[in-house]
């Protein structure tokens, strides 16, 4: 449970000692003034049965903040969207049992005690721009799925104990952050002062062996030196995103800026979102990133020149001109589309980011590259590397929770700042998950 006061977890098993025999824990958000209108009562051995003073339009508001239909509510409780709509309405006596409302809280991810008073105004849907692509309607979805606002709160975490706990650690405040604008600079002296920043020249970008190497070794020079802390959304639990509706997203802040990037994409989509989002980063323009869409920008009939510059930017760090018109002119006696796969080995990037870019330089012709899109155009499929949900647990969370953050937290724990719990909190595990992942991460206890 979570209190808002001092921006804690607060344990069921701490307020109520008598359940930590029965295992009752809970690491999603509470207030603790709802605990002391709830003293005397002992959930261990309360009847599953029992109507408890749930709050209707509490009820409701949760729901809504988790980004949960009525419907789904329904299906969670095997009951019909009419009897939903009497428990969320103040103008019926009927309410869920205990029972019934603990399948609610699990579905929302909050405790179902918060069903028991107002919900306090800072608890509302998550807002983050939205840099996504437009659909066919020429509208953005302004509506974020469950998993996907779950995720913006899991980051909300992350970023606060960076803030807290970052002075613990000495760790640099990034003033790149936010330093420049889309009209202060170009994407190419951009490109340029992020390689600089990375510390990788195309040589060694060129020996990169293969595209899962050339993956981690950009996530380890993001991490190391340019400070932000890089994510995987995770495909565990049916918590993975839809590419449709989001590739990536960036946190903007010069003590704790963060990229995550859908796991479900391909590796070299993932390369390419990495250095989008740290444009986003560069020019103080966070959000959340869909689908690039450069096919539609090359004709600059675009929604938002913010994308195109971030695009952009991406092209030039990862593919420098001189260096990919140089590799271009060596591939004069093959065919274009054995060109682009021959250049998207050599720079680690998708063959179709290979083909905008030569089009963009003028090096094939717009009309070709859609001719060659259609055969070869990123996608990720759950074959891809890192798409799926299997393999191990601990390995798969740091991967996912990026190294250099759970590695941060561990070794608050270990150093006696945080306990345990406040460990498990923050890296949203369970408390006896925390010893083995410490041993995953290198820890020696």
């Amino acid at each position: 449970m979570y209190n808002t006061r001092t921006h804690r977890v607060v344990y069921i098993s701490d307020l109520f000692p008598t359940i930590s025999s029965q295992g009752v824990e809970s690491v999603v958000p509470y207030d603790s003034e709802v605990a002391a209108s709830m003293s005397a009562l002992t959930l261990a051995v309360m009847p599953r049965s029992i109507k408890l003073p749930f709050i209707p339009s509490s009820l409701r508001k949760l729901r809504e903040i988790a980004g949960c239909t009525e419907g789904e509510a329904a299906k969670r409780v095997r009951k019909d969207v009419e009897t939903i709509r009497k428990w969320e309405s103040d103008d019926h006596d009927e309410l869920p049992t205990y029972a019934q409302a603990n399948q609610l809280s699990k579905l929302y991810r909050y405790d179902v005690l918060m069903c028991m008073r107002e919900i306090p105004s800072h608890i509302r849907p998550p807002e983050m721009p939205d840099f996504r692509t437009l659909d066919s309607n020429g509208a953005i979805a302004s509506d974020f799925s469950r998993n996907l606002r779950w995720l913006l709160r899991t980051m909300e975490i992350r970023q606060e104990f960076i803030k807290e706990y970052g002075p613990y650690w000495e760790l640099k405040h990034q003033d790149w952050v936010g330093s420049e604008t889309i009209d202060s600079i170009d994407p190419e002296t951009l490109a340029a002062k992020m390689r600089n920043m990375l510390d990788i020249d195309i040589a060694s970008q060129r020996s990169f062996r293969s595209i899962s190497d050339a993956l981690k070794a950009w996530i380890a020079a993001f991490n190391d030196n340019a400070g932000v802390f890089v994510c995987q959304t995770s495909n565990q639990g049916g918590n993975g995103i839809d590419l449709e509706e989001m590739r990536g997203l960036s946190l903007a802040d010069s003590s704790a800026p963060f990229i995550v990037v859908n796991s479900k994409d391909a590796e070299a989509g993932r390369i390419f979102t990495l250095f989008h989002e740290l444009a986003h980063l560069w020019i103080g323009q966070p959000g959340i990133s869909g689908d690039e869409g450069l096919d539609a920008r090359s004709t600059q009939d675009v929604r938002d020149n913010v994308e195109v510059f971030c695009d952009e930017t991406a092209a030039n760090a990862l593919m420098p001109e001189a260096e990919f018109t140089e590799q271009w002119s060596q591939c004069d006696d093959w065919d274009v589309a054995t060109a682009v796969d021959k250049l998207g080995g050599a720079f680690s990037v998708s063959r179709d980011a290979v083909a905008v870019r030569a089009a963009n330089l003028q090096l094939i012709s717009w009309v070709r590259y859609r001719e060659l899109r259609g055969n070869f155009h990123s996608v990720a499929v759950d074959t891809q590397p890192g798409a799926r949900s299997g393999g191990n647990f601990y390995l798969t969370t740091i991967r996912n929770t990026g190294a250099r953050y759970v590695n941060l937290v561990l070794g608050t724990w270990l150093g006696g700042e945080i306990d345990i719990k406040d460990a498990a909190y923050f890296l949203q595990v369970k408390p006896g998950q925390i010893h083995p992942l410490a041993s995953k991460a290198g820890f020696h206890l």
